[in-house]
């Protein structure tokens, strides 16, 4: 690929991790507004429903943001490799960072619900 191409390519990837982010921040918004206003009044049927589908969700977008961010770091890269003045570049672990900061706020984010819920104690 020619370095215009690489550059183009990694303004789209940028793009895309934007996007993946940003979607996750709104599921995950969602659900803390869901368990703060109706937490206690959820079943646990419903409970188990709304935390399946939040963590499907905010996992899709969430290894989505990981794996655009993989492929920023190789393109990257190969801009480097073919000695690219290209100021923007993605390190090797930005992914990891994105994959570990959104598994924790999801982990956060479970804990506020049963926390909201009053713990063990609500049926």
């Amino acid at each position: 690929m020619t370095e215009y191409e690489l550059v183009d390519l990694l303004n789209s990837t940028a793009t895309v991790i934007a996007a993946n982010v940003s979607i996750y921040l709104t599921i995950v918004s969602a659900y803390l507004v869901v368990a703060y206003t109706s937490g206690k009044n959820l079943l646990s049927s419903q409970l188990f429903i709304l935390s399946l589908l939040f963590f499907t969700a905010a996992e899709f977008f969430s290894i989505g943001a990981y794996a655009a961010s993989n492929r920023a770091s190789f393109t990257s890269a190969e801009l480097i490799s073919l000695g690219s003045d290209y100021p923007f570049s993605f390190p090797r672990l930005t992914g990891l960072y994105i994959l570990v900061v959104s598994q924790l706020g999801i982990i956060m984010s479970f804990k506020f619900m049963f926390d909201t819920r009053g713990g063990m104690s609500h049926p």
